[in-house]
């Protein structure tokens, strides 16, 4: 019995992993109407999910609904969920950057490496994130506490 939850269990996960697969897909050939309608059941299942509301995010930015975009991506900057995931992190700033605000893609990166300076992966992303605002002060600045490390 244990074996045979575990693995209906695996199911719904494989289901959940092709679904959000086909959201993905939807936004890469830029039908982001249908990747909305596609996250729309997936977020119903999961509210919480910070990968789901960034995708949302994403193609509600797409679909020329920026104000309902950066709501979320606000949202989101401080989501635990967000912070513990670098991909999920990219992923948040490529929204920001696309809506033409660079600066909070900087921010959400620049507090996930305060809440976590040990990584320097982390600060690597602060880094590029700093020169891509042209703010190459604070870009020195990192670069002297990596080294630092």
């Amino acid at each position: 019995p244990i074996s045979r939850t575990v693995r209906e269990g695996g199911d719904r996960l494989a289901a959940m992993s092709n679904k959000i697969r086909a959201v993905y897909e939807a936004l890469e050939s830029r039908k982001n109407k249908q990747a909305l309608k596609l996250l729309v059941p997936l977020l119903e299942k999961k509210p919480d999910s910070g990968q789901l509301r960034i995708l949302k995010a994403l193609a509600q930015l797409r679909s020329g609904k920026v104000e309902d975009a950066l709501k979320v991506a606000r949202e989101l900057k401080t989501h635990r969920e967000v912070e513990e995931d670098e991909g999920l992190l990219g992923n948040l700033a490529l929204v920001f950057r696309e809506a033409g605000l660079p600066g909070e893609a900087t921010e959400c990166f620049a507090g996930a490496w305060a809440r976590h300076p040990n990584s320097e992966s982390l600060g690597r992303q602060v880094f590029t994130a700093y020169g891509r605002e042209k703010s190459f002060l604070k870009q020195q600045q990192t670069a002297q506490k990596l080294h630092k490390q």
